[in-house]
């Protein structure tokens, strides 16, 4: 019997792509715990 995967996709990078296209003042890069670059949302 195969085990199914009991977890939900993580949409968060395409959702602030899609903010990014229609907003791209609204979208800042960050830092990651590992110093790595990432979008995020500027919400001030």
């Amino acid at each position: 019997m195969e085990k199914l995967k009991m977890h939900s996709p993580d949409l968060s990078d395409e959702n602030i792509a899609k903010i990014r296209e229609l907003f791209p003042d609204c979208v800042t890069e960050a830092k990651d715990e590992n110093g790595n670059l990432h979008y995020a949302v500027d919400f001030d």
